[in-house]
């Protein structure tokens, strides 16, 4: 009797993964069907609901973006291109596609390039995911081990010595490219302002404002307090916006 009922929810869970299964895929294609046919709002709406239900794709993300800039919402479609870009930063046309969309909206703000070795080392990093990293860490470090117990226990040339640190940094550059790789797909360091609004310099409505952002600008989260983000402006000035005023990427 236990067996049945166990049987029976079984049936019965699996078949609702079935249907939902078979739902999300229904969306889909309805959604490609508005897409294709240019009816962008509602295409992007059912996308929408499909993020809403946890389904992300690469796909989803892209077309997201496309129909928000077909529709004249520029800041949506630079938020759903840069969330593309945080978990696929190499794909070449969402690079492009945001490149045109951040053309078209004539920011007033200058942007100040980081340092060019913080923008190498982002760029290194981010060329694998973390798991790769770790496991290229991994390779790595056990070459070390291998020449550190040839040195001490087989031949103490200084060739041995020197091999086993080289790869010691080694491992630990692959490390920390890994930890940054990581940090860089998957935390909130970055916003998108949808709507107009002003810089304050200290987290309070009476606040000082420092400067009027138009909607669209990225914005680096650099500390939260409360309900507010401490921010960075592509142009390196500083201060805090509300978070409920921005939608994080």
């Amino acid at each position: 009797m236990r067996y049945i009922a166990f049987s029976f929810i079984f049936f019965i869970l699996a078949s609702a993964k079935v249907d939902a299964q078979d739902s999300v895929e229904t969306l889909l294609l309805a959604a490609k069907e508005f897409y294709q046919n240019e009816k962008y709002e509602q295409a992007s709406q059912i996308y929408l609901d499909l993020i809403d239900g946890g389904h992300d794709s690469k796909d989803i993300l892209f077309n997201l973006g496309t129909c928000f800039y077909h529709l004249d919402k520029l800041p949506e479609s630079i938020l759903y291109y840069e969330k593309l870009l945080k978990i696929s930063p190499s794909d070449k046309k969402a690079v492009t596609n945001l490149r045109i969309v951040n053309d078209q909206r004539l920011s007033d703000l200058t942007s100040i390039p980081d340092f060019f070795l913080l923008q190498w080392w982002r760029k290194f990093s981010l060329f694998s995911n973390p798991t790769l990293w770790s496991l290229f860490s991994l390779l790595i470090f056990g070459c070390s081990l291998y020449f550190f117990y040839s040195y001490m226990l087989l031949n103490k040339s200084n060739k041995n010595w020197i091999k086993s640190l080289f790869f010691l940094l080694i491992a630990g550059i692959f490390f920390l490219a890994g930890k940054t790789s990581h940090q860089l797909r998957t935390e909130d360091l970055f916003a998108i302002n949808l709507g107009e609004l002003y810089l304050l310099k200290s987290p309070d409505v009476k606040s000082k404002q420092i400067i009027k952002l138009i909607p669209g600008e990225k914005l680096e989260i650099m500390d939260e307090l409360g309900d507010w983000f401490e921010v960075n402006l592509i142009n390196k000035e500083s201060g805090w916006v509300r978070k409920s005023e921005v939608e994080v990427i």
